[in-house]
């Protein structure tokens, strides 16, 4: 199997990095985001470009939930790397705990930390929401918005039982934030016969 002894395998370095274009299309933004519309428009704005790129349809942001601050951004890595897990919330979640070297966000911002998604977390996101140290959530578009294109959001509580899980561990929600914009986003992968994987 792959032609290396097993020990040589699986002692190889995984590794990824956000995608080229992603410097070239931070630059212009400001350092600092007013409004949940705002940072909404980046997580959105991250997933359009993505599947410009030939990425998967989806954009998050991490910011300072005070002082509006974007922390990290994370599109879907999943088609270029091959690993199912690189989700784009994995991706920002990852990326500011490197940045900011805490595995707990709460930790390390003062005044919160807000993860702005452009679909609602699958199953395996939901999940990693639960221990990364996040104050809040913010979702444009929902479930049913990924599974009209094809996608398995995978099994978890329906809606309002899981929100009520992250709420009982100080998570705030709020949902249709800019939903018709990634709604759009996931309509053009979809028209330009996107991979639903």
């Amino acid at each position: 199997m792959c032609g290396k002894p097993v020990n040589e395998r699986l002692l190889s370095p995984v590794s990824w990095s956000l995608p080229e274009w992603m410097g070239q299309f931070l630059a212009p933004l400001p350092s600092h985001f007013a409004t949940d519309e705002e940072r909404m428009g980046v997580a959105v704005s991250c997933a359009r470009r993505n599947i410009l790129e030939g990425g998967g349809p989806f954009g998050a942001a991490l910011f300072g939930e005070e002082s509006g601050e974007l922390l990290a951004p994370g599109v879907n890595l999943v088609l270029s790397t091959g690993l199912s897990i690189l989700h784009a919330e994995i991706v920002a979640l990852t990326m500011a705990q490197q940045v900011l070297g805490m595995r707990n966000l709460a930790e390390a911002i003062r005044g919160g930390v807000a993860l702005y998604t452009s679909c609602e977390p699958c199953a395996q996101c939901h999940g990693a929401l639960l221990w990364a140290g996040i104050s809040r959530l913010c979702i444009a578009g929902r479930r049913e918005d990924a599974e009209m294109v094809g996608f398995n959001e995978g099994p978890k509580s329906p809606w309002p039982q899981w929100g009520e899980e992250l709420e009982e561990r100080g998570i705030r929600i709020s949902r249709d934030v800019c939903r018709e914009e990634a709604r759009a986003v996931l309509d053009a992968y979809r028209a330009q016969g996107g991979v639903v994987y």
